[in-house]
């Protein structure tokens, strides 16, 4: 699921980074020209990628970047002057005129951070889906002599095979083999 955010206030490159985008296959969330608006879109999402230029309607880069800092990832866009005014360190920066490689590049790569992000914030294994993974690995390594390792990897294989979380088919495992 994509969290892209455009920001831009000058209409026509607002749209034309959106037709770009969209053209190569990379859905937006939100098209804004005020820095409120696109607040309330990453807030709403849990964060995101933004993509602005150096002043939106009602604020600065910066100042959009401060009430935000952490929850989004920043792509500036701005003429190399108008880069200059800006200060924080948390943007990633592409001087316009940009051409459509460099734009999708950039983009390409805030969008695996914020899904890094995403997967980082994932519930781990409760302990009782640690201890089923551990007792049908135990299990696998008594009855078809395997290793340790061994018995994790076929149980993650089958996992990744059926598309079926680990403590499932680790619980298959006792069903079947007790």
């Amino acid at each position: 699921m994509t969290r892209i955010v455009i920001a831009i206030a000058n209409e026509t490159l607002r749209e034309s980074i959106a037709g770009m985008l969209q053209r190569n296959g990379i859905e937006i969330r939100n098209v804004c020209q005020s820095g409120r608006e696109a607040i309330r879109a990453i807030k709403r999402m849990g964060g995101g990628v933004v993509i602005l230029s150096a002043r939106l309607t009602d604020m600065t880069a910066d100042e959009f970047v401060d009430l935000l800092y952490d929850d989004a990832q920043y792509l500036l866009l701005a003429r190399p002057t108008e880069m200059e005014n800006c200060v924080s360190d948390r943007f990633f920066r592409v001087a316009l005129p940009v051409h459509s490689g460099e734009l999708l590049g950039c983009v390409r790569i805030l969008m695996q951070l914020d899904e890094r992000i995403v997967a980082a914030s994932v519930p781990k294994r409760t302990e009782e889906e640690k201890q089923v993974i551990t007792t049908a690995k135990e299990l696998l390594m008594e009855k078809n002599s395997m290793t340790e390792d061994q018995a994790y990897r076929f149980i993650q294989k089958r996992s990744m095979e059926t598309s079926t979380p680990m403590p499932d088919v680790a619980q298959m495992i006792l069903t079947a083999l007790s």
